[in-house]
C-alpha cells in the first residue's frame, strides 16, 4: 500500500532533506506543499525542480488560507511540516489541518510536526 505524504517547508534545509528521503523510500508518494509566490523565487524554484524531477509532485497551499489546505491535504495519510518563522497561529492552523480542522486526526492523516527538532 502507498502512503501519500505532504511536506510543508520543501523548500527550506530541513524540509528538503525530509522530502529527499521520503522520494527514495518505496511505497511513498510526496507532495510538496508549496505557496504560489514561491514559484517566483529562482533558489525555491531550483529546489522544488529537482525535487519534481525525483518524483515529488506540487500541491499549492499557504498555512494563512485554510481553504487551501484542505484541497492540500485531500488524499494525504501523513502531513510533515518543517515550516520555519511565522505566526504560532498558522503553524497551529497547519496541525489542524493534518487533522480535517478537528481535536482527532482525520482517518487516515496523522500530523508530524517536526520544527525545532533535530534530524
Amino acid at each position: 500500500m502507498t502512503t501519500t505524504v505532504l511536506v510543508a517547508g520543501a523548500t527550506g534545509m530541513l524540509g528538503g532533506r525530509i522530502a529527499t528521503e521520503l522520494i527514495d523510500q518505496l511505497d511513498v508518494d510526496v507532495r510538496l506543499m508549496l505557496r504560489a509566490s514561491a514559484l517566483g523565487n529562482t533558489a525555491k524554484t531550483r529546489a522544488v525542480d529537482a525535487l519534481v524531477s525525483d518524483g515529488a509532485v506540487v500541491a499549492l497551499g499557504d498555512v494563512t488560507d485554510p481553504d487551501s489546505l484542505d484541497k492540500a491535504t485531500a488524499g494525504v495519510d501523513v502531513v510533515v511540516s518543517a515550516l520555519q518563522g511565522g505566526p504560532r497561529r498558522h503553524h497551529r492552523r497547519s496541525d489542524r489541518a493534518g487533522r480535517g480542522g478537528s481535536a482527532q486526526p482525520r482517518s487516515p492523516v496523522r500530523f508530524l510536526g517536526l520544527r525545532n527538532r533535530p534530524v
